[in-house]
């Protein structure tokens, strides 16, 4: 699977925002998952999609306030 398909899979815009792609992975997973659904490889590929583009994401660069900062001295 490449990543244009990882997007496809999901049924999201290439470039979407990772809140985006997390809200439709976890409606799919509800929908597709094994104790729901009678075929599990539906919810093995939805699972692979959201891993893949995962990885493709930069990471999360923690936010620094004030308030931080002011409680490490």
């Amino acid at each position: 699977m490449d990543l244009a398909q990882a997007y496809r899979t999901l049924e999201v815009e290439v470039g979407a925002s990772m809140s985006e792609i997390k809200r439709k992975y976890r409606q799919m997973a509800k929908r597709y998952h094994p104790d729901k659904c009678a075929d599990s490889t539906i919810f093995a590929t939805i699972t692979q999609a959201f891993q893949m583009i995962e990885k493709q994401q930069p990471p999360a660069v923690p936010s620094i306030t004030v308030g931080s900062l002011m409680g490490a001295m």
